[in-house]
Formats: C-alpha cells, structure tokens, sequence
C-alpha cells in the first residue's frame, strides 16, 4: 500500500485554483502603473503573474512571469487585461478582465 502524507504547505498549493486577483491601473506621466491586488481568502502562497493587456482582442504588450505583483508598463491603448498565474508545480490560470465604465470587471 501506497502512503501519501501532505505538509500544510502542500496543501495552500491545492487552493491555487481559488486565488483571486484583481488590477488596479494608474495611468501616470506616459506609463501604466498595474498593481494585482489579491482579493482571495486561499492559503495558498503567491504564484508567479503575467499580465497580457488587449485592444480589440488583440495582444499589445505580454509581459514575463514575476513574482512581483506590480507590472509598470510604457503608455499603450487597451481595454482588457488577462492574469495569468503559475504555481510552484508549473501549473496555470487564467484570470480575464474588461474595462465597463473605467473598472475592470472579471469576466
């Protein structure tokens, strides 16, 4: 018989699913300053983030995952915003938003 034990530590991982992030956007001085605010009760620890930012359903500006919750970008047009998490197994989620309104609303 096969035995399995999970630290405390193994088991924030399984709440990854139910990290919850949300971004706030500063336009400031020719830049966009995002910062992913974590909204979620999960335990689990912080993954790493990538954001992707679109106009019209195409891509402007993809960054590189980091572990940083704050992405300060040059100026570009967008009106939706794509978070992508990775955990420390390599496994991914995706978190899309909208803007309605001047607020980003998950969709």
């Amino acid at each position: 018989m096969l035995k399995f034990s999970m630290g405390a530590e193994d088991l924030a991982w399984n709440d990854f699913d139910k990290k919850k992030f949300v971004p706030f956007v500063v336009e400031n001085n020719g830049s966009l300053d995002i910062e992913l605010v974590d909204k979620s009760s999960s335990s689990a620890p912080d993954p790493e983030l990538a954001i992707c930012l679109y106009k019209d359903k195409n891509i402007v500006v993809q960054s590189s995952y980091q572990r940083s919750r704050k992405f300060d970008i040059d100026y570009v047009d967008f009106d939706s915003i794509k978070i992508l998490l990775k955990d420390g197994f390599g496994l991914t989620s995706e978190q899309f938003y909208t803007n309605i309104g001047g607020r980003y609303i998950s969709l």
